[in-house]
């Protein structure tokens, strides 16, 4: 059984978290300390997977600012994870989100013309309240295990940092 003095600990790195989650600061672009952070868990999440991943982070004008490859992650991860990235600031929603809307005979069909741009899951735009200050890109896995590998880094950073949303305005 924990102790009291345990229990209030716990208590309160609890309600740190959920402060640092709720705040939502005023910025227009990630810090480089900040993507590195989001790079540190996305190399986690990858090994914990087993797999070698390529990560690009682009500012909300598309330019890349953060990158990194693991050593055995596969070539072409290299040129998906900016378009993922890319994809998920220019188009301002979760790649695999555009994906049924840029099949032929669909609306956006045309914008697969644009050599940037890439309905495979695993590119996320990432939004502090009503601002868009990055793009996410992960490739190397299934599309599944970009995703997951996203999603799980973003939960750490909210957990450690503040609030950073997939979707604008939450």
């Amino acid at each position: 059984m924990a102790q009291p003095q345990q229990d209030f600990r716990l208590e309160t790195l609890i309600s740190a978290a959920i402060v640092r989650c709720q705040s939502t600061p005023k910025i227009s672009t990630l810090s480089f300390a900040d993507m590195q952070f989001l790079g540190q868990k996305i190399q986690e999440k990858a090994k914990l997977l087993k797999i070698d991943v390529v990560c690009s982070i682009v500012d909300k004008n598309g330019v890349q600012r953060f990158y990194f490859a693991m050593p055995n992650a596969l070539l072409v991860s290299q040129t998906l994870a900016y378009q993922k990235a890319y994809t998920a600031v220019a188009m301002q929603m979760p790649t695999d989100k555009l994906n049924p809307l840029i099949q032929p005979n669909q609306p956006l069909f045309s914008l697969t013309q644009n050599s940037n741009i890439t309905g495979i899951g695993g590119g996320f735009p990432c939004w502090v309240g009503q601002e868009l200050v990055a793009g996410i890109g992960v490739s190397g896995g299934s599309v599944a295990q970009d995703m997951q590998i996203v999603w799980e880094a973003i939960e750490d950073f909210c957990l450690a940092k503040f609030r950073l949303d997939v979707v604008k305005g939450y």
